[in-house]
């Protein structure tokens, strides 16, 4: 179990203001919230209907944050029959926690962040070639399904859709990767969307965010990810990282450095809440984790380095790092339909 300082400081927080009303003159509301902290997610929101107390309890923010920091949950697809799929949220040990249903075929790719997930839907309706594809934002405590505008560029081809926060104004941003044909010969060419929420994520604001600088990007799964206001880029080199700020919606000037590494054998990941990149060696079946430490100095240093055995070779994705500094990781067929999810679930 978590036996953090950030963790006790979650829990000073959760017991202070709902000290009244949670306890009920039956139990201290530090020892309840112990307690209930360590009650797995499925359990817990039966436990949401014993109360008042107990739901005003487990709903706090504060709560969620010190749950999820012990219970990581997942979420992924899972197919049902006739090309409908269901989203699964589940936890560590493989129990499903929520269903989302009714979502026709929806794409592999999945973005998280808090209790939102970001996905694809097709379904066999009006389009150019039969399909009818639209990108959805999904809600699982409340099972809410928004659709988020139409893309902008007539021609697209294929979008993948990022979801981040920003911090300073509590805004839901989606960044919308649009690949489509242009120019010259009809190259492959790519349009940076931001898709801006209100609160209510009814209203819905769209921008086209300039080209990137000469380094150019690798716009592609693996080689970008969102971490709240800010997302990540390989350069075409795979020798530096690109950002893209959400907040200004204008890309940064500066650029990081990637440490030495094998650039065949690359990805981008979030962990701890941090930018990883995931250097993994074929040869001896290897992988080596470098955490992003400070982005102004471009530092980064290699945290973990895990040896695996010869039925790892290809295909290894961490997912999550635990308190006590296990890793878990799984393999192509699994982990491109499985994303951490849940309020600050990567710790």
């Amino acid at each position: 179990m978590a036996s953090s300082l950030l963790v006790r400081q979650e829990l000073e927080v959760v017991a202070d203001p709902l000290g009244v009303v949670a306890n009920d003159g039956v139990l201290p509301t530090d020892l309840l919230t112990e307690v209930l902290l360590r009650v797995p997610a499925k359990a817990l929101c039966c436990f949401r209907l014993v109360c008042r107390s107990w739901r005003l309890l487990t709903s706090d923010p504060c709560f969620a944050r010190a749950h999820s920091s012990r219970h990581p949950l997942f979420a992924g697809r899972c197919y049902v029959e006739d090309g409908e799929y269901h989203l699964h949220i589940f936890d560590m040990s493989g129990n499903i926690v929520k269903r989302m249903c009714g979502l026709g075929d929806h794409t592999t790719h999945l973005s998280t962040h808090a209790d939102l997930v970001c996905a694809k839907r097709r379904t066999l309706e009006d389009g150019d070639d039969g399909l009818l594809r639209q990108d959805l934002l999904l809600n699982p405590a409340t099972d809410a399904i928004h659709v988020l505008p139409d893309v902008s560029i007539r021609s697209s081809q294929v979008t993948t859709c990022y979801l981040g926060r920003v911090p300073s104004t509590g805004e839901y941003k989606v960044l919308r990767v649009v690949q489509y044909y242009g120019g010259r010969g009809a190259e492959v060419m790519f349009a940076y969307e931001v898709i801006t929420l209100d609160a209510s994520m009814q209203s819905w604001r769209v921008r086209v965010a300039p080209d990137p600088p000469a380094t150019g990007v690798l716009p592609y799964k693996r080689g970008m990810l969102v971490i709240r206001e800010v997302a990540y880029f390989f350069s075409h080199g795979v020798d530096s990282v690109v950002m893209l700020d959400l907040e200004t919606e204008e890309w940064r000037p500066s650029i990081v450095q990637c440490p030495p590494m094998n650039r065949s054998a690359v990805a981008l990941y979030r962990l701890k809440g941090r930018l990883v990149l995931q250097n993994h060696n074929t040869d001896d079946c290897s992988m080596d984790l470098w955490f992003l430490m400070d982005v102004d100095k471009g530092l980064w240093t290699k945290r973990y380095s895990m040896h695996c055995g010869p039925n790892w070779k290809n295909h290894l994705y961490p997912l999550v790092v635990l308190d006590d500094v296990r890793e878990t990781s799984c393999r192509n067929r699994l982990a491109t339909s499985t994303i951490a999810f849940g309020t600050n679930a990567i710790q």
